[in-house]
């Protein structure tokens, strides 16, 4: 008798990994999984550390945590696309940075994979970009908490104002904020590549983004000021205000593809008329039966066809370039001549 052993590598939880990269991570080399790997433990233990920290605040303040949420996620259904690229843009973001001035990393780092989460579904059919773009933006907004607490206890020692304070240091998280929902992930892609990631790049192609989450970080500072002092139905009013821009700026974008969509067709009739009609006055000029000759402004012959060269019994190289006058009679040539002069 003889046994076998199974030794723990391969085991049920190998195999289902096994089967997970054939599926959809065949297209990534080691370093492309390994960083992917990386990513998405992060962002899962940043959003599990997130939800533990949630869940042990009061009623009251985990309902209004709900509702930010619930802003971020309808504002993330609403994203308006740029025609002719693979952006987007929304108002999501100035909700999330909403979150993390009035109640912490937490709120914001789930409202912030929400939002990543629902982007990743709209833009991509790939498990991995479902997983690692929610994962990026948890992790990231974690991390520019702290930079976030960071920066408001610093200037509030200063002596700064509380409004102030904050404002600022919304705004100082921005930049991080941005570096780290897209250098993960264009890290992912270049190793899968097999390619640097290039600094250089990176900021000349996506330096509108590092804006607009400059933008939405005022604008989440502004209103943050304002619900603190006149209470949350500000945040209620701009959340239905927003809603309202971006629904009127996709129907302008929507209207504006339309046109140019329109005037693309026609412009593609045209070209293809024109192109057949090119082809019906080739097959004429070449096959016809009598002899004929497109001549230039300056006289000499630019074509010539079969017949001609029959007719005049030379080859059709020695036609080409040469003055159409010369081959005609004196008194017509002179007739032809004060007919092109006139």
């Amino acid at each position: 008798m003889s046994s076998t052993t199974t030794s723990p590598a391969d085991g049920p939880a190998p195999d289902v990994w096994r089967r997970f990269v054939s599926r959809h991570l065949f297209d990534y080399n080691r370093s492309a999984i390994a960083l992917w790997l990386v990513l998405a433990t992060a962002g899962s233990l940043c959003a599990g550390w997130s939800v533990m920290k949630l869940m042990i605040l009061p009623w009251a303040e985990l309902a209004q945590v709900q509702v930010w949420i619930g802003f971020v996620v309808l504002a993330a259904f609403f994203q308006v696309h740029i025609p002719r690229t693979k952006y987007f843009i929304g108002v999501a973001d100035v909700f999330v940075f909403g979150l993390l001035a009035l109640h912490g990393a937490p709120a914001a780092a789930l409202a912030a994979c929400a939002e990543g989460l629902i982007s990743a579904f709209r833009n991509s059919k790939r498990l991995t970009s479902r997983i690692s773009t929610p994962a990026a933006a948890a992790t990231a907004m974690v991390g520019c908490g702290t930079i976030y607490h960071f920066v408001y206890s610093s200037l509030i020692a200063l002596g700064g104002n509380l409004a102030v304070s904050g404002f600022a240091a919304l705004c100082t998280v921005a930049f991080p904020y941005f570096a780290a929902t897209t250098l993960p992930l264009l890290a992912v892609v270049a190793a899968k590549n097999r390619q640097r990631l290039s600094l250089r790049d990176w900021l000349q192609n996506y330096s509108w983004l590092a804006a607009l989450y400059v933008v939405s970080a005022a604008i989440a500072g502004v209103l943050v000021m304002n619900a603190r002092q006149f209470g949350p139905v500000v945040i209620m009013v701009s959340a239905v205000v927003a809603v309202a821009v971006v629904g009127l700026i996709h129907l302008s974008l929507r209207r504006h593809e339309t046109d140019l969509q329109a005037q693309e067709t026609l412009i593609a009739q045209a070209q293809t008329e024109a192109a057949v009609n090119q082809k019906r006055f080739t097959a004429a000029f070449t096959h016809a039966a009598i002899g004929m000759a497109i001549v230039r402004p300056d006289g000499s012959m630019h074509q010539v066809n079969q017949a001609l060269c029959l007719l005049l019994a030379r080859p059709e190289g020695e036609l080409l370039n040469r003055s159409f006058i010369d081959l005609l009679h004196p008194g017509d040539a002179e007739l032809f001549q004060r007919r092109t002069e006139g």
